[in-house]
């Protein structure tokens, strides 16, 4: 999706307001975290909601809801397990 926005100022700063198509296809809402970075021209905005997600996720596992290790059949190469 590409799309025309302003810079605006907020308080001492700049700021980009995103277009609500935009945000709702990215899953982005108030309070989101992205990162910002520039490459050349470019500033590219990052959502980290992916990173966090699964951060959270993993931190939930326990020796109670662990997975048992699943048999997927023969060996068919030089697996190391």
């Amino acid at each position: 999706m590409k799309t025309t926005t302003r810079i605006q100022k907020w308080g001492n700063s700049l700021a980009v307001r995103l277009p609500r198509g935009l945000a709702d296809s990215r899953n982005l809402q108030e309070g989101s975290e992205v990162s910002l970075s520039s490459k050349g021209q470019e500033i590219v905005m990052k959502s980290l909601a992916n990173e966090e997600t699964l951060k959270g996720m993993v931190s939930m596992i326990s020796k109670d809801n662990l997975h048992k290790e699943f048999r997927w059949g023969d060996h068919k190469g030089k697996e190391l397990w």
